[in-house]
């Protein structure tokens, strides 16, 4: 993986290469972006090699540590094998109608869109990208002040929530995870609606940490995540390798739903344990509860005022 930028990367290209104007020509300038480019070159490398798309984790880990505060929506692989002594011109001349369709395709829907070409042996593999984001971050760097006092460094980020995001909210806040296992607030400092300014602790210990904005609509009472990014320490780079967290040693899941819930509360109380807090136990009547409920949790997800309802009523029963 990478390299990656040190900064904030939706923003459009200014190095306009030759795979970057055949994506230009079809979606404009101002459409291709750092971070979409950089995903795209990640995706390339991951398919040369593994045969296949990242999954959703690694989708997710890709946008943020290529600086973008979105989401992959689109992906499209173009391969070309046996391209012996082939010049990348001469590549991009026989490939430019199919990338053309293919970025046409991958814009749908998405704010944002990179193309990249990598060569692995003798082949070509072109990745192309789409990313969303309900987030405009306009802070430029993503690296973290030192402090010369306490557990934390900090950084502020400013940004801008998209109209569509915007509507309704009365209140941002942002997380930063601390390790593994904890995390923090970030601190409202400034910015008036749809503008907000967070300072955010970035924990010593961390050379990288994950940053989530949340939000809540007037006269609601859940909130919804809008983004996540990557910030880093004063001094640390932005990790090349990657690998997923994992707690214990795989179980298959169980058709019981009694050794489910059990699995999963023992597999929360590893986590829990790690960060030296209580453990958590299973409540026979407020399962039950749950478990009525659930359907029409999620299958109402549209409308606000039963999951407040819901949620509510969990909140009050568990206190």
């Amino acid at each position: 993986m990478g390299p990656f930028p040190d900064t904030f990367a939706d923003t459009p290209i200014t190095d306009v290469g030759p795979v970057d104007a055949i994506a230009v020509g079809v979606v404009g300038a101002g459409r291709v972006s750092v971070a979409a480019r950089c995903a795209a070159r990640e995706l390339a490398n991951f398919y040369a090699q593994m045969k296949g798309f990242p999954d959703e984790r690694l989708h997710a880990e890709l946008a943020r540590r290529c600086g973008s505060a979105g989401s992959i929506r689109t992906q499209r692989t173009l391969g070309f094998d046996k391209v012996g002594e082939r010049s990348d011109a001469e590549i991009l001349a026989h490939a430019k109608a199919d990338l053309e369709e293919a970025v046409s395709a991958t814009a749908e829907g998405t704010d944002t869109v990179g193309v990249a070409m990598v060569r692995s042996g003798d082949a070509v593999r072109f990745g192309l990208i789409g990313l969303h984001s309900d987030v405009s971050i306009t802070s430029t760097s993503r690296r973290a002040q030192a402090l010369a006092a306490g557990p934390a460094d900090s950084i502020v980020v400013k940004g801008r929530l998209d109209d569509d995001a915007s509507a309704g909210v009365e209140i941002v806040w942002g997380i930063i995870n601390h390790g593994a296992t904890a995390s923090a607030d970030c601190e409202r400092i400034g910015g008036t609606l749809p503008n907000f300014e967070l300072r955010c602790p970035v924990h010593r210990g961390d050379v990288s940490a994950n940053v989530a904005i949340y939000v809540r609509q007037r006269g609601r009472f859940m909130g919804r995540g809008l983004a996540e990014f990557s910030v880093l320490s004063p001094s640390g780079d932005v990790p090349m390798a990657w690998a997923a967290s994992t707690w214990g040693e795989p179980t298959p899941l169980s058709d019981d739903n009694d050794a489910l819930a059990e699995l999963v509360v023992s597999r929360i109380n590893q986590i829990r344990a790690g960060a030296q807090l209580p453990e958590m136990r299973t409540e026979a009547k407020q399962a039950l509860t749950t478990t009525r409920l659930a359907p029409h949790y999620f299958n109402g997800r549209q409308d606000g005022g039963l999951v407040d309802e819901i949620a509510m009523g969990h909140w009050r029963g568990g206190r």
